[in-house]
């Protein structure tokens, strides 16, 4: 059973929550005018609108994947447009793999999520030192793939650079793949 939840429980997320409220009013008393005014507008007037969330996926009682977003547009129809967007999740075998984007958006029918980005990259870190950039990434929750269809630069260290034209990340096994037009650097 598939189940979504806001980051509030007891105890400590209480305790986590109200420490995030008193960050944010702290936050917004001592930021400058200028900058108060930069306020996402939503395209599409939302149900809900919030600022600073985290969603959790948990699966059979196993957490899956937490979303943190700087401000969502939640939609009647069980969709969210995100901004500002940072993503924790792991492989079956445990390693952990992080991802940033600056938009995002959730479909949680469908326990999917598709990032990109306007300006930078997306950015995956993917076990020690392996840094992911693309324009674009789609999250499948049923497969539990990552995948880009877009352009892709993968680099471990300052040594080796790879590019592709798509990318395929299977948590399943631990398994990254670049597909399409490969070519590799190593210095």
């Amino acid at each position: 059973m598939m189940k979504h939840s806001v980051f509030v429980q007891s105890g400590i997320g209480a305790t986590l929550l109200a420490g995030f409220f008193l960050l944010v009013f702290f936050f917004g008393v001592f930021n400058s005018q200028e900058k108060r005014r930069e306020v996402w507008v939503p395209q599409v007037e939302a149900d809900l609108s919030l600022a600073g969330v985290s969603l959790v996926q948990t699966r059979e009682g196993k957490k899956e994947w937490v979303i943190a977003a700087k401000e969502a547009r939640l939609f009647e129809n069980q969709t969210a447009d995100l901004k500002a967007i940072f993503v924790k999740m792991e492989t079956t075998s445990g390693i952990p793999v992080t991802v940033s984007a600056e938009l995002g958006s959730l479909d949680m029918a469908g326990e999917s999520f598709v990032l990109r980005q306007e300006k930078n990259p997306v950015l995956v870190s993917w076990r020690e030192g392996f840094t992911i950039e693309t324009k674009q990434l789609n999250w499948s929750s049923g497969k539990k793939t990552i995948e880009s269809k877009g352009k892709v630069k993968i680099k471990a260290g300052d040594k080796i650079s790879i590019t592709g034209s798509a990318l395929k990340i299977d948590l399943n096994d631990s398994s990254l793949s670049v597909l399409g037009n490969v070519h590799a650097k190593i210095s």
